[in-house]
């Protein structure tokens, strides 16, 4: 069975095909109808508005808007269970910034300046590549704090307190519902 994730990545608008060797020498190929047809087996709104975003190519704005008020609703859900306190007027301008944050952050990270987006170093005393200490070999550096802030317009230290919890949350809500489309997706492909 192909790998969803890795089907997904090299789909694009121009992709014709695609060719994963499934099992010995007989091919599989899988067309951009292929996958559309199978993204519409995804239960989950938000799963579905998520992968569009990703790995659509030319995504319109509205559809990252309404991905943003998705994840905005979701937060909102969460907040009511975990009891966070919010104004009735207040936070969500805040909670739009934030899941925009994660959006932004998610398809525009930062190139690590350590390694230069290769992944690896190369060690001098060991004389052989390692991965790189600065990114961990993911070739992106997460955002600072202070960015982070900055672009929520708060200070650095109110961001650590209170927002960086919630950002976590939109990491964990939004790696859920990518698992969940992989699977859904995964399931229609087998």
């Amino acid at each position: 069975m192909p790998n969803p994730a890795r089907a997904l990545a090299r789909l694009t608008a121009q992709t014709q095909s695609w060719d994963p060797r499934i099992s010995g020498n007989d091919p599989a190929r899988l067309t951009a109808a292929d996958i559309a047809l199978a993204a519409a087996h995804i239960q989950n709104p938000l799963a579905y508005q998520w992968l569009l975003v990703r790995y659509v190519d030319h995504v319109a704005h509205k559809d990252i808007l309404k991905l943003r008020d998705m994840i905005v609703d979701e937060l909102r859900q969460h907040a009511k269970g975990k009891g966070w306190r919010a104004r009735e007027n207040g936070p969500v301008p805040k909670l739009q910034r934030l899941a925009s944050l994660w959006i932004a952050e998610t398809l525009n990270p930062h190139r690590c300046r350590v390694c230069k987006g290769l992944g690896q170093v190369f060690d001098l005393q060991q004389k052989t590549h390692v991965s790189c200490p600065a990114c961990g070999g993911r070739c992106v550096e997460r955002w600072s704090n202070a960015e982070r802030a900055q672009w929520l317009g708060i200070w650095h230290t109110a961001f650590n307190r209170t927002w960086r919890p919630r950002l976590q949350q939109i990491e964990r809500i939004m790696g859920y519902a990518q698992e969940e489309a992989f699977r859904s997706i995964g399931r229609a492909l087998s």
